[in-house]
């Protein structure tokens, strides 16, 4: 595909989609344990609070480590910033399986989860001027975005059912499984650009973190 002499890769949709899927992991490990606070509750013997804040130190951690995760991402490049990320949701998303009967190891390990999930949300405009051309950016942009309430509407669904069917013990180390599973996905098939831009150089817009 030619667009305006500037070549355009397939290879865009293989990198948008292994990062829509780290992403999609990322938020079901933040909604987790949501649709199954009684059980949690009554699991590590914690009061609903306890349960509620493996949830909301996603939105406290993001407060805190948003700025320094575009910075790195806007600095780094997409490879080093998003895979950053993905290895921070891979690793910890496993290791919530290694300590599922732990409360405060799983507490730690969501926040490791946590720290990762402004390093992935962060990224979607890069990667969409890095990859895309200018009329093809609001799509890309959008799918990243759809990425994130795929995840959430996963975790709400499918948490309850595995729960049921596995333990708390089996669901979570499921969802190590397919959180080191998406990282691995991601820092294999990502690369930092194509060969050729999509685009001219005065579309491929760049606003340093502090400018914005």
């Amino acid at each position: 595909m030619e667009t305006e002499k500037f070549k355009v890769y397939n290879y865009r949709w293989i990198v948008l989609c292994a990062y829509m899927f780290i992403v999609a992991v990322n938020q079901l490990l933040w909604i987790t344990f949501a649709p199954i606070t009684a059980d949690a509750t009554r699991y590590y013997n914690v009061t609903d609070l306890q349960i509620g804040i493996l949830s909301m130190c996603f939105m406290i951690v993001y407060i805190v480590a948003s700025i320094p995760a575009s910075w790195i991402i806007d600095t780094y490049g997409i490879r080093i910033g998003v895979g950053i990320g993905a290895v921070l949701t891979g690793v910890f998303g496993l290791l919530r399986g290694w300590v599922a009967n732990d409360y405060n190891l799983l507490l730690l390990s969501q926040i490791g989860i946590a720290i990762g999930q402004p390093f992935l949300l962060n990224a979607i405009t890069k990667i969409s001027a890095r990859w895309f051309p200018i009329e093809e950016r609001a799509t890309a942009s959008g799918l990243g975005t759809l990425a994130m309430y795929i995840g959430i509407l996963i975790g709400i669904l499918l948490t309850p059912f595995l729960t049921k069917g596995h333990g708390i013990n089996g669901m979570l180390f499921i969802y190590g499984v397919i959180s080191i599973i998406a990282a691995l996905i991601f820092l294999i098939l990502v690369k930092e650009h194509p060969r050729t831009a999509p685009c001219r150089p005065d579309q491929e817009e760049r606003s340093l973190v502090w400018t914005g």
